[in-house]
């Protein structure tokens, strides 16, 4: 035989002393293990099946020798129970449900702990038998990944933010002024995977940035809340937080209201001022905010501002993102080789190449 395969553009080296055959995977859209060719790509197996997994064609040429058991998915099969095994829990194809309760099913209520892709495997997948969120990939774009469900299990270069999510875009210049009005508030929903389910413009700046701290990017905590002043009990609003639940959220360039701390306390995203298109009062005292994030400023803010709230619901727990107007990335063409493993029975497989643009 020839000890030499190109692939990729590569030259390997094979040993033609060892009886190994070298098989390709060719997923569908959903990365479900369809066709199995060999080196020279001629089919070797062959699966169909079932929108849930149910095995309802399976085409083997040498019955009887190997047969790959990443099927479904791409995940193993269990060939002594009929299930898969997912990393989290076992699947059931035939049934269409999960064997055990979903380990996050705390955050999901309004959905049986048991279901499978919220039950619509046409569009959707599952990476480990868990639930998903909101990233942000590596060009700022923000959308659903039904892959990710921590920083962990999202893609190289893109950030991880949640199910529920308020994402601030802030418009500060290089001092950490900002433009009244020219932030942008989104808010994206896990009841609406789509895109954003409102916007709103507003302000991520101090009414006076030498009298109060900037808070600073990232990730943060946040929930539904209201103002202390009685005069505001009730307007609708947003309650940030750290991550960890924690109050004291990190500035900019340091919080000059506080002596011995630079750190922001009862930071919330609240109404503007629904007088003016400033964040200065008629006599300009800087009174509309000490930190926090506001909405639009201007008469009709408030309306908008209400609109906006009752989108996000008094129920709302999740995060706020906080980031700078996101530059596209450069634009890269890679072509990786492929990782071999060798199952038990020494036979070679190999994924299919992505190519990454």
């Amino acid at each position: 035989c020839s000890n030499k395969v190109f692939y990729a553009e590569r030259e390997l080296d094979i040993d033609c002393n060892l009886s190994r055959i070298l098989y390709y995977y060719h997923p569908d859209y959903l990365g479900h293990n369809e066709y199995i060719t060999d080196i020279t790509g001629r089919p070797y197996q062959y699966f169909h099946y079932s929108a849930f997994g149910e095995s309802l064609i399976e085409k083997n040429k040498n019955y009887g020798q190997f047969s790959s058991p990443y099927r479904f998915n791409a995940k193993e099969l269990d060939g002594e129970t009929g299930n898969y095994y997912y990393g989290a829990r076992y699947y059931n194809p035939v049934w269409g449900v999960w064997l055990s309760v979903d380990p996050l099913a705390e955050e999901r209520s309004w959905v049986s702990p048991y279901n499978f892709v919220q039950n619509n495997p046409i569009n959707r997948i599952d990476p480990d038998g868990r639930l998903d969120d909101w990233v942000q990939d590596a060009n700022g774009k923000i959308y659903w990944d039904n892959n990710a469900t921590s920083q962990e299990t999202t893609k190289k270069g893109e950030t991880y933010l949640g199910k529920n999510v308020l994402v601030g875009t802030h418009n500060r210049d290089a001092n950490g002024n900002e433009p009244v009005n020219s932030a942008t508030f989104d808010l994206y929903l896990e009841s609406n995977k789509s895109g954003p389910s409102a916007t709103i413009k507003g302000n991520t700046v101090p009414s006076d940035i030498s009298k109060n701290g900037t808070l600073a990017e990232g990730l943060y905590s946040a929930k539904f809340g209201r103002r202390n002043a009685e005069k505001y009990k009730n307007e609708l609003a947003i309650r940030i937080y750290n991550l960890d639940g924690t109050d004291g959220l990190p500035t900019l360039n340091g919080n000059p209201s506080k002596a011995n701390s630079d750190l922001l306390t009862g930071v919330l995203f609240h109404s503007g001022n629904p007088y003016q298109e400033s964040l200065l009062d008629r006599v300009g005292n800087p009174v509309w905010s000490h930190g926090c994030q506001t909405s639009g400023c201007g008469p009709g803010s408030r309306d908008l501002h209400n609109a906006f709230m009752q989108t996000v619901g008094t129920d709302f727990k999740g995060t706020y993102y906080l980031r700078a107007k996101p530059q596209p990335a450069q634009s890269s063409f890679n072509l990786p080789m492929p990782v071999f493993t060798v199952p038990a029975d020494k036979t070679y497989v190999a994924p299919r190449v992505i190519l990454n643009r």
